[in-house]
């Protein structure tokens, strides 16, 4: 990961700009008044500020042996659609994304793959295979289940006008 200049100079800025604003108020300037000979004075501190996550790459250290490699799925797997919690409707061209956080949480997803089976595995008037690979979002616990099984999401409930005037949505599960 490298350090880039420009970003660490707006983060000082910031930092400084967010330090001369909390020690600006009444209250520091009246328990700043004893002057800095004072040790019982309140003293400034740098305003806290919270962490951002990292958010990286796994290295190749071989901890995770073959979890970190990419998946590739035989060319008789075709991926139907995919779609998260996020998503109002399936993406079923291009790129989709499913996020992991750090504490092994994930976005609720319905990932739908159909395949044709060998030759030899084939049942009678049997097609194509179809599976719906559900992920659970508060443990990333995958499912696998047989049929396309599409994404139910929760009606809108609670919707209206926050005291703003600005439009509120909120799900329920």
């Amino acid at each position: 990961m490298q350090l880039d200049t420009r970003k660490a100079e707006d983060q000082a800025d910031r930092d400084a700009q967010a330090a001369e604003a909390y020690y600006s108020s009444v209250a520091a300037a009246y328990l700043g008044a004893a002057g800095e000979d004072d040790p019982y004075a309140v003293q400034t501190k740098d305003v806290p500020r919270a962490r951002k996550p990292l958010f990286e790459a796994f290295e190749a250290d071989g901890t995770l042996g073959e979890l970190s490699q990419p998946i590739i799925f035989p060319e008789e797997v075709e991926i139907v659609s995919v779609q998260t919690d996020a998503d109002i409707a399936p993406v079923t061209e291009g790129e989709a994304d499913l996020y992991f956080f750090p504490r092994g949480q994930t976005q609720f997803a319905h990932i739908q793959l159909r395949g044709k089976p060998k030759l030899r595995q084939r049942m009678t008037g049997e097609e194509d295979i179809e599976y719906t690979i559900t992920v659970q979002p508060l443990t990333g616990k995958v499912e696998v289940l047989s049929g396309l099984i599409d994404l139910e999401l929760p009606a809108v409930i609670g919707s209206g006008e926050d005291d703003r005037g600005e439009k509120v949505e909120r799900r329920s599960f």
